[in-house]
C-alpha cells in the first residue's frame, strides 16, 4: 500500500531532482551505499567464513534467522536508494523496514559495546575493526536514508507525515537484544554454577536447567567464554564449564559438534588448533577439521573355539594448520581385549610394543607431545574399554592410518547359537562425514550374519548414526565342541582349557537398584513394572534415586502391590539435567552390603564428568570381603563413564551387555538357559588324545582374566608380566607403536614380532597359502609312490 495517491511523473521530477542535488552534495548516497550496503554485507560474510567475533565476547549469527535479521540493514538501505530515485510514491513497507533495522543496528552495538575500544585498534590491522564497527556506520546510514525519506515526503504534492515505524524498531531491538541478554544471563549463571559455594552454584544450575542458553553453555566448554582483557571477571575455567554444561543439560559436551566459537580460522582459509587435551587419558574437546575418512572392519569367527577376532583399520584425515592428535573411546565386545595395534608410517606397518600401562604412556606422551613424531597409544578406559589416541595426524589434509586388533568369545545363548557384539565408538574427538560408512566383512568356519546365521562370509556397509547404535554378528555352531585346548602363554606342561557350561545363576540374597537421575536416563528408561516383573517372588529389593539428594524406596516382596508402588515412585520423580551419581551408589553399597552377597543394579545415562570425591566408594570396595556385592553396569544409552573407569580394578564389576537385564533377573528366577564359557589350566598329559585344539585366541581371553585376578589380589607385578607375555590390552597393560628403535629402547619397549601377531589373511595371501598347502601335499604324496623298476 503506498502512503499517498501516485502523482504524475512529471509533477516529482522537481522533488527527485532536488533530492539528488541535496544528497550528492554531501556524498550521501556514497555513504549510504558504503555504511549500510557494503560494509554490513561484507561484515556478515567474513563472520559467516571466518567466524572472527565468534566467542571474542559473543556470536554475532549463532542462528540464521540472525543473517535474516541483519540482511535487513543491507536491503532496507538499498531499497530506499532505489525508491527515491523513482517517481512512484513510497512504501509504508519500506518505513517499517528501515524502523526494523535500525533495531538490528542497536542491538548489535549494544552487544559489541565493550568491544569497540579493540575495534578502534582492530581498523588499522588490515581493517578487522571496520566488522564489529559495522552496527555502528550503519545507525548512520540508516538514520540518513529515514531523514532522505522523511524529506521526500514533505516535498509530496499532498504532505502526510511518514507512518508510525517505532513498535517495528522496538521488535527487533527486543528480538535480538534478548538473544544478547540471553547470552551474558547464561554465561553468568555458568559462571556461578563453577562457584565454590555449593549453595550458589546448586541455584544457578537450577536456573540453567530452565532458562540456560545450551550454546552459550558449550561455548563455555572450549573457554570461549571471556577471551578479552574486557571481561577478565566473566573468564571461567574450561574444566568446571563442562561439568556445569553436564548438570545442566544431562548430556555430555563432547556430544555436540564443535561450535563456530571454538575454531580459530585464519583469513585466507585454514585453521590452527588448540588442543588443550593432547596427550592426556581422555577424549575432552573436539578437534576442528579432523575427519574419520575411513573405516573398515574384518571379523574372522571361530564356531567350534567360540571366539572372534576382529582387526579394526581407520583413516584420519586433518585439514587444520597444524598437526591434530585423533582420539576415541572404543566400546569392545563384552569380555574382549586388545591383542593388536598396528600404525602405518611412510606407508609400511609397524606393530606395536606392550608393556606397563604408565610405561607406554609416558613414552607417548614423550614423542607424541614433546618430540611430536609419529606414535599410536591404546590403553583400558574401564570394563570393556578402550581409549586409542594417534598423534601427529599431519596437517593441510594429511592422514594417519591405524588399525587394532580385538580378540572377543561369542556370547552363547544356546549350545547351537553364538553372537558377537561389534566394536563401536562412545566417545571421540573428531567429525564423521554424514557420508562416511563402517564396512564390515565378516567370516567363520560356520555360518554368520547380521541378524541371522547366512553363509560363511557376509559383508555390510553401515551408516555411521546406525554403527554407533550398536551391530552384531550371529553364528551358527551346530556340533560345536563343548571342550577345547589351547596352548598356555609361558609354561609348555600347562594347557588352557576352554568349557562350554551352564551359567551360574549366582542369585543374590537381596538387589538394589540405583536409577541415574538425569534427563537422558528419564527418556531412556521404559517401565520400571515391567522390569521389575521378572525379579523372583521372593526377593527384598531396593531402589535408589540418584536425584539432587540419594532417595531411597525399600518394598517387602510378600507385598504384592510393591512393584506397583515402585513404578508409582518412580513416575513420580523428576529426571532433570545431569545428576551426580556417587552419593546414590555409596548409599546402594550400604544397604546392599548390610547382608551377603547382595547385588547392586545401576541404571544409568552417561556419566561424563565426576561430581564428587569418590574416596567413599573405594574405601568401602577396598575393604570389602569376598562376599562384597556385585556391581551390575546397565547401560541405558551409550557414551562415557568416567566412575565405571575409576571401579575398574573392582572384580564385582559386570557388564550387562552380553546378557539384557530382563535376562539377568530371569536367570535368578531360575528362568534362563543361558550358557557361559569357562577357562582354566591343566597339565598337558591331562589333554585327552580326541580333544579339538584350538588357535591362541582362547589363551588371550584366558590371560585377562588371570590379568584381572592377579590385580585385584595385589599382584600387579605377576599381572603385567602375564598381560605383556600374552601381549593384551589390560588396566595394568598398554600398547603403543614408537618411531624409531630409540625410542624404544629409551623406555625399556620391545616392539613384538609380526609373526606373533593374530592376523586375518588378505585374500590373495589366502589363496596362496592355499597353494603351498597343495603343493606341500602333492609332494608329500610322490615321495610315497614306490619306484618303478
Amino acid at each position: 500500500m503506498s502512503i499517498a495517491a501516485s502523482p504524475e511523473p512529471s509533477s516529482n521530477l522537481p522533488v527527485i531532482l532536488a533530492y539528488r542535488h541535496h544528497s550528492d552534495s554531501g556524498f550521501g548516497p556514497i555513504l549510504v551505499a558504503f555504511f549500510g550496503i557494503l560494509l554490513p554485507l561484507m561484515a556478515l560474510l567474513v563472520e559467516l567464513k571466518e567466524h572472527i567475533w565468534a566467542g571474542f565476547l559473543m556470536d554475532p549469527i549463532p542462528r540464521w534467522w540472525h543473517v535474516a535479521a541483519i540482511l535487513t540493514v543491507p536491503v532496507s538501505c538499498g531499497w530506499t536508494w532505489w525508491s527515491l530515485n523513482r517517481p512512484t510514491p513510497l512504501s509504508r513497507a519500506l518505513f517499517q523496514m528501515n524502523a526494523f533495522a535500525l533495531g538490528v543496528a542497536i542491538a548489535y552495538t549494544i552487544g559489541f559495546f565493550p568491544t569497540l575500544p579493540l575495534a578502534l585498534i582492530g581498523c588499522l590491522f588490515w581493517g578487522l575493526g571496520f566488522l564489529p564497527l559495522s552496527p555502528v556506520f550503519a545507525i548512520i546510514a540508516l538514520l540518513r536514508s529515514r531523514g532522505a525519506m522523511d524529506r521526500r515526503m514533505q516535498s509530496e504534492s499532498i504532505p502526510k507525515q511518514s507512518p508510525t515505524t517505532w513498535p517495528s524498531g522496538v521488535l527487533a531491538f527486543l528480538l535480538l537484544g534478548f538473544a544478547v541478554f540471553h547470552h551474558f544471563l547464561t554465561a553468568s549463571l555458568v559462571q556461578k554454577g563453577t562457584s565454590e559455594n555449593a549453595l550458589e552454584s546448586k541455584r544457578a544450575i537450577s536456573l540453567l536447567r530452565w532458562i540456560g542458553a545450551e550454546r552459550t553453555m558449550l561455548e563455555a566448554c572450549y573457554g570461549d567464554i571471556g577471551r578479552t582483557e574486557l571481561m577478565k571477571g566473566w573468564r571461567i575455567d574450561a574444566e568446571r564449564a563442562r561439568e556445569v554444561y553436564y548438570r545442566g543439560t544431562g548430556s555430555p559436551f563432547s556430544d555436540k559438534p564443535i561450535p563456530a566459537s571454538a575454531s580459530n580460522r585464519m583469513l585466507g582459509g585454514g585453521r590452527w588448533n588448540f588442543d588443550p587435551s593432547l596427550g592426556q587419558d581422555r577424549v575432552a574437546n573436539h578437534v576442528p577439521d579432523l575427519f574419520l575418512t575411513e573405516s573398515r572392519m574384518d571379523v574372522q569367527v571361530n564356531a567350534a573355539a567360540a571366539t572372534a577376532y576382529s582387526e579394526w583399520t581407520l583413516v584420519f584425515r586433518n585439514d587444520a594448520l597444524n598437526a591434530s592428535e585423533a582420539r576415541a573411546l572404543v566400546e569392545l565386545p563384552p569380555g574382549g581385549v586388545v591383542s593388536r595395534l598396528t600404525l602405518w608410517i611412510n606407508g609400511e606397518p609397524r606393530e606395536a610394543a606392550f608393556g606397563g600401562r604408565g610405561q607406554v604412556r609416558a613414552a607417548y606422551q614423550e614423542v607424541a607431545v614433546t618430540q611430536r613424531r609419529d606414535p599410536v597409544l591404546v590403553t583400558t578406559a574401564g570394563l570393556d574399554r578402550v581409549l586409542m589416541q594417534c598423534f601427529p595426524v599431519p596437517p593441510r589434509g594429511g592422514e594417519m592410518k591405524v588399525r587394532m586388533g580385538i580378540t572377543a568369545p561369542l556370547s552363547i545363548a544356546a549350545a547351537d547359537t553364538g553372537s558377537l557384539v561389534l566394536p563401536r565408538f562412545v566417545e571421540e574427538n573428531f567429525e564423521s562425514g554424514r557420508e562416511l560408512k563402517h564396512h564390515v566383512s565378516a567370516e567363520g568356519d560356520a555360518a554368520v550374519g547380521f541378524g541371522s546365521p547366512s553363509a560363511t562370509k557376509v559383508m555390510l556397509a553401515v551408516e555411521n548414526a546406525a554403527f554407533r547404535r550398536g551391530q552384531s554378528v550371529a553364528v551358527a555352531r551346530a556340533n560345536a565342541p563343548p571342550v577345547v585346548f589351547a596352548e598356555h602363554p609361558s609354561d609348555g606342561a600347562l594347557a588352557i582349557r576352554q568349557t562350554l557350561a551352564p551359567a551360574k545363576a549366582e542369585r543374590p540374597s537381596r538387589v538394589v537398584f540405583v536409577v541415574d537421575g538425569s534427563k537422558p536416563a528419564g527418556a531412556s528408561i521404559g517401565n520400571i513394572g515391567e522390569m521389575l516383573a521378572e525379579l523372583p517372588a521372593a526377593m527384598p529389593f531396593t531402589i535408589v534415586f540418584a536425584g539432587d539428594n540419594a532417595e531411597a524406596l525399600d518394598l517387602l516382596p510378600s507385598n504384592p502391590h510393591s512393584r506397583a508402588a515402585a513404578t508409582k515412585w518412580i513416575d513420580s520423580m523428576r529426571f532433570t539435567g545431569g545428576q551426580d551419581n556417587i552419593p546414590a551408589l555409596v548409599r546402594a553399597w550400604d544397604i546392599a552390603s548390610a547382608e551377603q552377597d547382595a547385588a547392586i543394579v545401576w541404571l544409568h545415562a552417561p556419566q561424563p564428568v565426576i561430581l564428587s570425591a569418590l574416596s567413599p566408594l573405594d574405601q568401602r570396595m577396598e575393604r570389602a570381603g569376598i562376599h562384597a556385592p556385585l556391581i551390575f553396569l546397565a547401560p541405558l544409552t551409550a557414551g562415557p563413564n568416567r566412575i565405571a573407569e575409576k571401579l575398574d580394578a573392582y572384580r564385582g564389576l559386570r557388564d550387562l551387555r552380553a546378557i539384557t537385564l530382563a535376562e539377568l533377573l530371569r536367570s535368578w528366577a531360575g528362568k534362563s538357559s543361558a550358557l557361559m564359557l569357562v577357562r582354566d589350566t591343566i597339565p598337558t598329559g591331562d589333554i585327552p588324545l580326541d580333544a579339538v585344539r584350538t588357535d591362541r585366541h582362547v589363551t588371550r581371553l584366558w590371560a585377562l582374566d588371570e590379568v584381572r585376578r592377579l590385580a585385584a589380589n595385589a599382584d600387579g607385578a605377576a599381572a603385567q608380566k602375564l598381560a605383556v607375555a600374552a601381549q593384551i590390552v589390560t588396566p595394568v597393560s598398554g600398547a603403543v607403536v614408537l618411531e624409531t628403535q630409540a625410542q624404544y629402547d629409551r623406555h625399556g619397549l620391545s616392539p613384538v614380532d609380526p609373526a606373533s601377531v593374530p592376523i586375518i589373511p588378505e585374500p590373495g595371501s589366502a589363496v596362496l597359502l592355499l597353494g603351498g598347502a597343495v603343493c606341500v601335499a602333492l609332494r608329500r604324496f610322490r615321495k610315497r609312490e614306490p619306484r618303478v623298476a
